[in-house]
């Protein structure tokens, strides 16, 4: 169970919001730095991303805008907790040293699967590489002791043993990472529902004073914001434009996944509803789409992995016409669904809100495919 954060002392409470500040500045600035030099040397190189029948830009754009924010997001990391470990509080530091073994999987299971994008984005690697990558990162994350405890009546699942909690956690790890890869399609997509997705955990942590999920959601905050600017603003012809990337991608899509098993775990309720829902709500959006996405492959007999032109952003933005516009309507849905998911679940069973979720989200994928009917 998280402290409430009256339980924290006055001297505590300001070195979060101190380290909360540092965090926000230094990763901000350190991620535009970065993505300005991405850029330089991406051009230089003629690191550009592919063209083909899936995509929709125009001109030379590089793909790696994922290694600038997750450098940064990375340096931030390491020099706040530096700063917690040896000057923060007692409690704080206490934290550090009781879960050195935890952090230490952690890291190597990001650095494999950031490693993994940042070689796809460069050479190309086949789906199964990627996918062998994100099991092992699942299994380096359970290993360390670290698996999914308690599934709050989801499914009728309670309380899990080892051999659920680690196969359900191997599979979190790959759904969300993938789930977050395949959205990424227009511009700004990807990074504002990641931008989304950690400023509601930050509000989660910080209202139940989580130091560990803190000092990660802070500062891929601060290095979204530069990067948003780039994609969603910069102009192409001038150089100033960038994708996220397989890198960024599988970066956030892994951060998100550990995040929202931690959350799981709670044994209480956060902001007044089921931990599971406040974990997975946000996430319907990106992961009803894969899970959309794949069957109807299946269904069709064709890898589940090859890229087309079936994802809800596709859809959408053959209606509109415009990736601004597609780009609000799914934001919108993404906060209508995790809005409407928390405060049902304040006087809901959790199967019942899931129920809702997926009548929510037939409803949509209906009136679209009616207007594309329509329109053809």
């Amino acid at each position: 169970m998280y402290p409430a954060k009256g339980e924290l002392s006055r001297n505590a409470e300001f070195l979060m919001n101190e380290i909360i500040c540092i965090s926000l500045i230094l990763s901000c600035i350190s991620s535009y730095v970065a993505t300005n030099l991405v850029l330089k040397f991406a051009h230089k190189k003629r690191l550009y991303d592919s063209f083909d029948e899936r995509k929709i830009h125009k001109g030379n754009i590089p793909r790696l805008g994922g290694v600038a924010f997750s450098l940064a997001t990375i340096l931030t990391i390491i020099l706040v907790g530096i700063y917690v470990r040896y000057w923060g509080s007692f409690k704080f530091a206490l934290y550090f040293a009781t879960h050195s073994e935890l952090i230490m999987f952690a890291v190597i299971a990001l650095l494999l699967v950031t490693m993994t994008g940042l070689l796809d984005d460069l050479i190309g690697f086949r789906y199964r590489t990627k996918f062998i990558a994100q099991i092992s990162a699942g299994v380096l994350v359970c290993y360390s002791g670290f698996w999914i405890n308690n599934f709050h009546g989801l499914f009728g699942l309670y309380h899990l043993n080892i051999y659920q909690g680690w196969i359900l956690t191997i599979f979190t790890v790959v759904l969300i990472t993938n789930a977050i890869n395949f959205i990424d399609g227009i511009d700004g997509l990807a990074g504002t529902l990641s931008l989304f997705f950690f400023v509601f955990y930050f509000i989660v942590a910080y209202t139940y004073t989580q130091l560990a999920i803190l000092i990660i959601t802070i500062p891929v905050i601060g290095a979204l914001l530069p990067f948003l600017y780039f994609n969603l603003f910069g102009n192409a012809e001038k150089k100033k434009k960038i994708f996220m990337g397989d890198t960024g991608s599988l970066f956030i899509g892994f951060l998100v996944s550990v995040i929202c098993i931690d959350i799981t775990n709670d044994s209480e309720n956060i902001l007044g509803a089921t931990p599971i829902a406040v974990a997975y709500c946000p996430l319907i959006v990106p992961c009803f789409d894969l899970a959309r996405v794949v069957i109807s492959r299946l269904y069709e007999n064709r890898n589940p992995f090859k890229a087309d032109k079936t994802h809800l952003h596709h859809l959408i933005l053959s209606i509109v016409k415009s990736q601004k516009v597609t780009l609000l309507l799914i934001m919108t849905l993404a906060l209508f669904i995790t809005s409407a998911s928390i405060l049902l679940s304040y006087d809901f069973n959790v199967n019942l809100v899931f129920m809702f979720d997926v009548m929510i989200w037939i409803m949509v994928m209906m009136v679209i495919y009616r207007k594309l009917k329509k329109n053809n």
